[in-house]
């Protein structure tokens, strides 16, 4: 195991910053448990003291027992220390067997990673009770982002670790559950600063993780898995550069800057599509990981459709494009009964339910009947029938799937050229 010089000392500080703070809060936990307990005492002694003073009761010294809890508490300050150092230790050390170990480079930087990891891990739990801007999760976010702004600073500049540390840190508690910034949601109908300061630095993390070498093979391990759900969550939420998610979708066709990155992301998802298939990590991903290429392969179904919807919008669309032949093929991929080509399919046998909601937005659905009008109706390419081995009847999938009068109502201005032969100029 690698040791980072003299920075181990100052990861070591902020491994005892990162105990004293949860020690702190769990103290704060007994303390209000205390103070309840203290309050419910005072209240059944208020009522039993009244019936005692009109002669109805017994003492209520006699009968009402006395909070077990006391607010100054040596021993449950001590055990609360105690546990939160090994248990924090304990992830520490881990961390350290894990990052600092074979593989890995950047040491010094990673001396103060390492030493993050255990307040992520802190802030990952909060974050299934709370919001990640909650005030309770606040210093814990702020200790970490001092922690990451030393930490990077010891990174190359042309080295992707950097953004590694941000999507992990301070992304991913977004992503996970598709959270937004406080009172930022799909109703909200203006320009968000807030989401759009968010989303800028997601793009950058995107740009850096997709461009930038790696001389740590961890780091890069983790750019593989991590990558995807970081660029399915940006791309769904960039309708928030419009100020609204609802209604957008014609002026994000529109929008040349952000059709412009839709084409960029499509080229970093197939680069790291290559990058699977070098020392077969793409076994891996199927095999432990199934849930990664299934997000890999509903965005780039996506983002596909969404360009070629917006080159019909600019009377630029042709059957002859190489994407319409693309898009046939995931198509067929998509409803495919071969487990080797259907990522859905895969990830059916760890999440049955997850991966028929990735299949049915993919196929079905507004946008999904749209690229089967394109194909079938415009280009006159066969849809594969449905075979039903991710979602059944049981699922109503008619009631997922747009009439092409329906699809040429929803699309009524990116499909104009078609549906009454004018061009949009």
């Amino acid at each position: 195991m690698h040791i980072g010089g003299i920075h181990i000392i100052f990861g070591l500080g902020f491994l005892l910053l990162t105990i004293l703070l949860t020690t702190v809060y769990a103290y704060s936990g007994y303390l209000l448990i205390a103070a309840l307990q203290h309050l419910i005492y005072k209240f059944k002694k208020s009522m039993a003291m009244s019936k005692y003073i009109r002669g109805r009761g017994p003492n209520p010294d006699d009968k009402i027992a006395r909070p077990t809890l006391k607010y100054y508490n040596k021993k449950a300050l001590y055990v609360i220390l105690l546990s939160a150092t090994i248990i924090l230790s304990v992830v520490y050390v881990k961390q350290r067997l894990y990052w600092m170990g074979s593989g890995t480079a950047h040491h010094e930087a990673k001396e103060y990673f390492v030493a993050g990891q255990p307040a992520f891990g802190v802030r990952r739990i909060a974050e299934l009770l709370w919001h990640p801007e909650n005030p309770l999760v606040v210093p814990y976010t702020k200790l970490q982002e001092y922690i990451f702004q030393k930490g990077s600073a010891l990174l190359p500049e042309d080295d992707g670790e950097s953004a590694v540390w941000r999507n992990m840190w301070f992304f991913y508690v977004y992503t996970r559950a598709s959270k937004r910034p406080y009172r930022v949601d799909d109703n909200s109908t203006q320009v968000e600063p807030r989401m759009i300061k968010m989303l800028d630095s997601m793009w950058e993390t995107l740009e850096k993780m997709a461009t930038k070498p790696y001389a740590c093979k961890k780091a890069k391990r983790d750019y593989y898995l991590s990558f995807p759900t970081l660029l399915i969550y940006y791309d769904t939420y960039s309708a928030h550069y419009k100020g609204k998610i609802i209604g957008s979708y014609t002026a994000i066709l529109n929008d040349q800057v952000l059709m412009g990155r839709k084409s960029l992301l499509l080229k970093w998802l197939d680069e790291l599509d290559m990058k699977w298939d070098y020392k077969n990590f793409r076994s891996i991903v199927n095999n432990k990981y199934p849930g990664v290429a299934a997000t890999k392969f509903i965005v780039q179904i996506r983002i596909v459709r969404d360009i070629l919807l917006s080159k019909a919008l600019h009377n630029q669309f042709s059957c002859e494009d190489p994407l319409v032949d693309r898009l046939h093929k995931m198509y067929q991929d998509a409803m495919s009964d071969d487990i080797q080509r259907n990522s859905f399919l895969l990830y059916k046998k760890k999440n049955r339910d997850q991966a028929k909601v990735l299949y049915i937005s993919a196929v079905y659905r507004a946008q999904g009947s749209a690229g089967k009008y394109l194909l079938a109706k415009i280009c006159g390419r066969r849809i594969p029938t449905e075979k039903n081995v991710i979602a059944g009847p049981a699922d109503k999938l008619s009631l997922y799937t747009y009439s092409d009068k329906e699809v040429e109502n929803v699309f009524r201005n990116e499909l104009k050229i078609f549906i009454h032969g004018e061009r949009n100029d």
